[in-house]
């Protein structure tokens, strides 16, 4: 086999494995949906069999994350430090840590600079430079109150 078939057959395996990867995102996040759906369910209809299952835990993210908006994420992460700016990598590692899919999110680093620059038309997050970037901090006008 030549290098330039080799580097074919390889491209072709990566190329069908990220697409398996994303596949397999959407479908935990689906699932992580589905259970949050059904434990707010039960929670009405019959709490004591919510408390005899196995509890989801660490596998189902919080249910203010999965609920929200990118553009209300993001407003929350920023108020949340209270003033302290963030770069787009930096929300995007918080986005991460509440759980937001990263996986099914194609251009994570632009979808949240677009954001970010559209809460700051709407002057809701100012801008400042952190270490050569550009970084976002929440308005102090909207730091501590809710936006409308």
């Amino acid at each position: 086999m030549s290098y330039s078939d080799d580097y074919k057959k390889t491209l072709a395996e990566l190329e069908g494995l990220i697409t398996e990867h994303r596949d397999r995102a959407a479908k935990i996040e689906q699932l992580q949906r589905r259970i949050i759906a059904l434990q707010l369910l039960m929670e009405q209809d019959n709490p004591a069999a919510l408390q005899e299952l196995k509890p989801a835990g660490d596998l189902v993210p919080k249910i203010r994350t999965l609920r929200m908006p990118l553009t209300d994420r993001i407003i929350s992460v920023l108020k949340d430090m209270d003033g302290i700016p963030l770069t787009a990598k930096e929300i995007v590692e918080k986005l991460k840590a509440q759980g937001w899919n990263i996986e099914n999110e194609a251009n994570a680093l632009p979808t949240v600079n677009s954001i970010c620059n559209r809460l700051e038309d709407r002057e809701i997050a100012k801008t400042t430079d952190k270490e050569r970037r550009k970084a976002w901090y929440i308005h102090p006008q909207h730091r501590r109150i809710g936006i409308a």
